[in-house]
């Protein structure tokens, strides 16, 4: 798979981890 499409899966990751540990706190 093309680099670019890695990042933006790690990237979408990254922010559904972060909305996560918002709706935690």
């Amino acid at each position: 798979m093309p680099d670019q499409f890695d990042q933006v899966v790690v990237l979408n990751q990254l922010r559904y981890s972060g909305m996560l540990e918002t709706v935690r706190i």
